[in-house]
């Protein structure tokens, strides 16, 4: 899968440039909208009883997309939940015929245009759906980037819903240490909040497959600094 930077980059710079929201969803999905250069997007995620839950939506177009599907009990997130690859719809060309009861429902409601609906897969297991939206035309980066994007979000969220266990080796202590102290750095230079800091972190180790500790020091090193435009 293509790693780039520069999506990255972009990522985050629109990250900064946002007020807080009430969550990080709102955030993620807003900055992963304008990277993307979509109309709309939406984030869900599937819950253990097998029901979809809506995390986030940017526009009424992929909110009532969403909403659809969970009505029709069938769609393209749950086909994408379970091949983990990315389904492309076109709604205006009657792209929604292979889910027949979905079809016929959103017959009643008003959706057209483009959709995408990415999977989220930051550890190859798929955590929810990354849904993108345009009334035409295409996204502005190519699918490798899209599912970059897709797995980065998807990796913040893992983040916001799991605990991690309290180091009890005095070096898992350090390395601990220092990567918060890396993520107090990106808050500095970005003027992001913590979380946004620590996911774009994790999102550049990823792209540039370094583990997050090598990486945190770096930045506290100074030998990486996210208020560059270079980086």
């Amino acid at each position: 899968m293509e790693r780039s930077p520069e999506v990255l980059a972009t990522f985050a710079a629109h990250l900064s440039a946002m007020a807080p929201g009430p969550g990080p969803a709102h955030r993620l999905c807003e900055a992963a909208r304008q990277t993307l250069g979509a109309d709309a997007a939406s984030l869900a995620i599937k819950l253990l009883n097998g029901r979809w839950n809506s995390l986030w939506s940017t526009g009424l177009s992929t909110e009532r997309f969403d909403h659809l599907q969970e009505l029709a009990g069938e769609g393209p997130a749950d086909d994408v939940a379970a091949s983990g690859r990315a389904i492309f719809v076109q709604v205006d060309q009657r792209g929604l015929d292979m889910w027949s009861t979905l079809s016929v429902v959103a017959e009643r409601d008003v959706i057209r245009g483009n959709y995408w609906v990415v999977p989220m897969r930051p550890l190859e297991v798929v955590v929810g759906v990354l849904t993108l939206h345009r009334e035409s035309g295409v996204l502005a980066h190519e699918q490798p980037a899209v599912q970059f994007i897709a797995d980065t979000v998807g990796s913040a969220l893992l983040r916001e819903t799991i605990t991690p266990t309290p180091p009890l080796v005095s070096g898992e202590w350090t390395e601990r240490a220092e990567i918060h102290q890396a993520t107090g750095m990106v808050t500095a230079q970005l003027k992001i909040s913590p979380e946004d800091a620590l996911a774009l972190l994790q999102a550049h180790a990823f792209s540039q497959n370094v583990d997050l500790h090598t990486l945190a020091l770096d930045v506290v090193a100074r030998k990486v600094d996210f208020s560059d435009s270079d980086e």
